[in-house]
């Protein structure tokens, strides 16, 4: 697997390499401080930085910015899930197992006792 990623890091280009930690930090960010992340998408375009930023780019990233979180609400939400569904999975199984184990004690207290008895009748 590193081979893929040393392979991917050497054959992409410098911007790609600088960019794509910046991008996933800033999806991070804007998921886990929604508050903080709009107001500074807020305070930049009413900036002067935001006039040299054509309107599409700046959509743009609010768009990608979007799609992040929902993408990182909707992984959470499937891990959520996917617990929840193994620690039903995990009750089931271990009543069934309960349920046997108690099966098995009563038959052998029921072998036992007819041993017992066997061997009450033939001393």
């Amino acid at each position: 697997m590193s081979t893929v990623v040393e392979a991917f890091a050497k054959d992409s280009n410098i911007v790609l390499r600088f960019l794509t930690p910046v991008a996933f930090s800033a999806m991070a960010f804007g998921y886990f401080f929604p508050k903080s992340s709009n107001l500074l998408i807020e305070q930049a375009s009413k900036s002067d930085l935001a006039k040299y930023l054509p309107a599409d780019l700046q959509q743009q990233v609010r768009q990608m910015t979007h799609q992040g979180e929902s993408q990182l609400a909707k992984a959470v939400q499937e891990v959520k899930q996917s617990v929840h569904e193994a620690k039903h999975t995990l009750e089931q199984t271990e009543k069934k197992a309960e349920k046997k184990v108690a099966e098995v004690i009563h038959k052998t207290e029921e072998k036992v006792k007819e041993i017992t008895e066997d061997t009450r009748k033939n001393v």
